[in-house]
């Protein structure tokens, strides 16, 4: 970690460790939503908070950039070793083959293990369940994470570093790239003045 002399920002060294390339950019606060992507901070000031993932061998967010104009939804890449925990407490359907549906206080999370966001079927009868903070939501495996505003309505899920999730209206600008093209770790690389 070192400091900008002139204004006191904390700033990281990323090194890319095929090429041996650096940049040097602000540090990333844990609670900070980073579009993998592109480096992009994304606003999530409108959006709910839905809780906390923990677990994952990795978790990032990943919104389309170049449908941005058209609404693109963000969602969660979650990876992991483990069953995939419930982020908050909430009812779990199954909603059809690799689609599981969550409801919470907050929000409402489709889980598919592959594939493009959908809005999902509607849950099969006699599936829903209670579901504790912490306990398995999904097995092991990987995962995309969207949300569901009812109807036809997707909404973005995003993660922040600390494994904050939130879900609303949250858009990249699609002005990025952001990091720098030497940072082989897009989950919270070196970042431009365009998007501190």
């Amino acid at each position: 970690m070192a400091t900008n002399v002139q204004t006191g920002e904390a700033l990281t060294l990323h090194v890319a460790q095929t090429t041996g390339e650096f940049s040097v950019g602000p540090s990333v606060g844990a609670g900070t939503v980073i579009d993998a992507p592109t480096g992009e901070r994304l606003d999530v000031s409108h959006a709910v908070a839905a809780g906390t993932f923990s677990g994952a061998a990795a978790q990032f967010t990943s919104c389309n950039s170049r449908a941005a104009a058209t609404g693109a939804t963000c969602s969660v890449i979650w990876v992991g070793s483990n069953a995939m925990p419930a982020p908050a407490n909430g009812l779990a359907c199954f909603a059809g083959p690799g689609v599981e549906v969550f409801r919470m206080a907050a929000a409402t999370l489709v889980i598919k293990d592959s594939g493009r966001p959908t809005v999902p079927p509607p849950c099969s009868a006699g599936t829903e369940q209670p579901i504790r903070k912490g306990e398995p939501l999904a097995g092991r495996g990987s995962y995309f994470i969207y949300g569901w505003g009812g109807g036809s309505r997707l909404q973005s899920a995003v993660i922040a570093r600390d494994g904050s999730l939130f879900v609303g209206d949250i858009r990249p600008s699609g002005t990025c790239p952001c990091q720098s093209t030497a940072d082989p770790f897009p989950f919270g690389g070196a970042t431009t003045a365009a998007n501190r």
